[in-house]
């Protein structure tokens, strides 16, 4: 579990929000997010631990526990988003509120056939490519709407390996999550850059929805929201949230 290093007692942390971060994901991400949260609340950035679903469910459980955290609200960051969500979904009592950054989710409309041809190219680019090349394509896609992260943060991603991000794609796979269930009692808010191709695709999924499910968007940027609109997006945190 990577998490916060100044984060040392549950005594220490007043109105503790947790952030949870997605594939390739590294903290030099959410220094701008987070800077930007810390003036109304303590957030608690971490990375995505090793393992599968359930063995990533449970370490991110057992560390909140040893923090005597309960009942927080949380953010999940796109693949961290899912992750979030699959905790809410087994363990319905354990978050407060529940924000899903940039976070595709299976629905109805949802195309496995795609999307398994989809997570092969990136698994075999991830194999066939050294991490540097790698980026340089994942970061060309659609997705991304031409934003590139700085390069303190690209460095620290080459810096993951290709095994390493290998691993975290396949066994988070939204192929291995069921379908999504939305039987929330407590209020679940999607956030989508308005650039990102996701902000359409998930732009009716919720709207007949009979529990409180929300979303929103953010204008003038697409999937790395936390990174292209940090301000703009803790403004939108704090309005949500408090």
């Amino acid at each position: 579990m990577e998490s916060k290093r100044q984060i040392i007692s549950p005594l220490l942390i007043k109105n503790p929000v947790l952030i949870i971060g997605g594939f390739a994901t590294v903290e030099e991400d959410f220094e701008p997010l987070v800077s930007e949260l810390r003036s109304w609340c303590s957030p608690i950035s971490i990375l995505l631990p090793d393992g599968d679903m359930e063995i990533v469910i449970k370490k991110i459980t057992c560390f909140l526990d040893s923090l005597g955290l309960e009942k927080i609200p949380v953010i999940g960051y796109s693949m961290g988003g899912r992750v979030a969500l699959e905790i809410y979904r087994q363990k319905p009592d354990y978050f407060q509120q529940l924000i899903c950054l940039s976070t595709r989710v299976l629905t109805d409309s949802f195309c496995i056939k795609k999307r398994g041809a989809f997570e092969k190219e990136v698994a075999l680019k991830i194999i066939e490519l050294d991490p540097e090349t790698f980026f340089n394509w994942w970061y060309s896609l659609p997705l991304f709407a031409g934003y590139t992260p700085p390069q303190k943060s690209l460095q620290a991603k080459i810096r993951l390996g290709a095994k390493k991000l290998l691993e975290q794609f396949k066994r988070l796979s939204i192929l291995k999550q069921p379908p999504f269930d939305p039987q929330f009692t407590q209020p679940v808010h999607f956030i989508y850059g308005q650039k990102d191709p996701l902000e359409k695709d998930m732009r009716d999924c919720f709207k007949d929805a009979l529990h409180p499910i929300f979303q929103h968007t953010l204008p003038a940027c697409g999937h790395l929201i936390h990174l292209e609109q940090p301000l703009q997006l803790a403004k939108l945190l704090k309005r949500i949230l408090t």
